[in-house]
């Protein structure tokens, strides 16, 4: 019984998991506002208001991030 409990591992707690899918979504979004400037710079993009909306969503997700890594420390 006691090796089953040290070769166990503990169960990933529900604010990691949503660390996990925050920064994997901010990454998604930093590749998508780096793909809208280049298409901007290259005269392709139609609508250039994409790169704000990318770029408030890249803070929103920081501050979602940053924001639980303040309640875990308290």
């Amino acid at each position: 019984m006691a090796a089953d409990k040290t070769t166990m591992k503990a169960p990933a707690k529900k604010a990691d998991k949503a660390e996990v899918s925050l920064e994997e979504q901010l990454v998604q979004k930093q590749t998508d506002l780096l793909e809208a400037k280049k298409s901007h710079r290259a005269g392709e993009l139609v609508n250039p208001r994409v790169i704000t909306g990318y770029r408030k969503d890249v803070a929103r997700i920081l501050t979602q991030i940053n924001a639980e890594k303040v309640k875990e420390s308290k």
